[in-house]
């Protein structure tokens, strides 16, 4: 039996496609199944570095990750491969300074070029991301949280074959339901989406069209947009959320109840990342600037326990829809239609609620 001392281990599967949820369902998922225990924490995240790929990261024991997973592994993607390869053709230099800014944004150290062969597999080190992360602490956390989830990934890409579900419609039902469940009611609970569609604005050169860009998708989908927001709330209120949402919601107060203890005690620290220099912030936040003038917001707000857990909850449901194939730009424009449907719909705004908090 594997246990949780064993290694990490990482198989990447370069795979330029853009779709690879039937890499994904077709070779992932019953490879795992084929190696049942031999493996512990198994799961696959999306990576662009040295050429797009899917990586799957596992604990196993070293001589069996040698003698037994790594060949049968090899041999079960490379069949996949073979019989679907992506025929994706991308420009490797063109997309240098666009993946260059990437690592930058997400302080990736490795080497960007040259790219991996489309079609090819490869056994790089397993990166824990601990000089982002700050402590072993968090960066076990977060695997274990990603390994728990990968099931509900697999589930979640089966729908969306069958037709049952899309990426975007899924995507909007749990941002909306956790807005309003992580820090009722949403109008309350929105105010992050607000601050991390406008956060990402502010760091463009181009700031006002990047949110008349947004805006103008609102306004293309503001009736259904609306509607969505008022069923979604709905039905976590009268406790008849539809299953994919009820087990999201369920693993989010699984990730809060556990890392509720380890927030208090400051065992894990979410600001522990670098600050990225040659990324400065261009623009202000009106609503950003009042609540930080007040001198209390870091402390009572930033500082304190729930809003820490509710941080982890969203970085959570980030990165799970970034594994279903949600690109960060589509989850900053969805932070923006959301946030607007909640404003339009309760009569709110970012702006009010600071200057409110303020004088309290």
């Amino acid at each position: 039996m594997n246990d949780l001392t064993n290694p990490w281990h990482s198989i990447q599967v370069r795979y330029y496609q853009t779709d690879k949820d039937g890499l994904i369902l077709d070779a992932v998922r019953p490879l795992l199944a084929e190696l049942g225990d031999r493996v512990r924490q198994p799961y696959f995240v999306r990576h662009w570095r040295r050429g797009p790929h899917l990586r799957l990261n596992l604990r196993a024991a070293d001589d069996v990750w040698q003698d037994e997973i790594l060949p049968l592994a090899t041999g079960r993607l490379r069949r996949y491969l073979s019989e679907r390869p992506s025929r994706a053709v991308l420009d490797e230099a063109a997309l240098e300074e666009a993946h260059r800014a990437l690592a930058l944004r997400e302080s990736d150290r490795g080497p960007l070029r040259p790219w991996y062969p489309d079609n090819t597999i490869q056994t790089e080190p397993y990166e824990d991301r601990r000089h982002v992360l700050g402590s072993q602490t968090l960066v076990d956390l977060l695997d274990s949280f990603h390994a728990e989830s990968t099931r509900m990934a697999f589930e979640a890409l089966a729908a969306f074959r069958r037709g049952d579900l899309t990426l975007f419609q899924l995507s909007l039902d749990l941002l909306i339901t956790v807005a309003h469940t992580s820090v009722p009611p949403i109008s309350r609970g929105y105010m992050s989406f607000r601050s991390h569609a406008d956060a990402f604005a502010s760091y463009c050169v181009d700031r006002d069209g990047v949110i008349a860009g947004f805006e103008a998708k609102y306004r293309q989908n503001e009736r259904q947009l609306r509607a969505l927001v008022r069923r979604r709330v709905a039905e976590v209120d009268e406790g008849r959320t539809p299953p994919h949402v009820r087990e999201w919601l369920d693993h989010v107060e699984r990730v809060k109840a556990v890392a509720a203890p380890l927030i208090r005690d400051r065992k894990i620290d979410l600001d522990a990342a670098p600050r990225e220099p040659g990324r400065p912030q261009l623009h202000t936040i009106e609503f950003h600037e009042i609540l930080l003038a007040t001198g209390r917001y870091r402390t009572e707000v930033l500082g304190s326990d729930w809003f820490l857990g509710h941080r982890l909850a969203l970085n959570t449901l980030y990165s799970h829809l970034g594994r279903l194939g949600l690109a960060p730009l589509q989850r900053y424009l969805f932070c923006h239609l959301i946030a607007s449907a909640v404003e339009a719909e309760y009569g709110v705004s970012p702006v009010e609620r600071a200057l409110a908090w303020a004088r309290d």
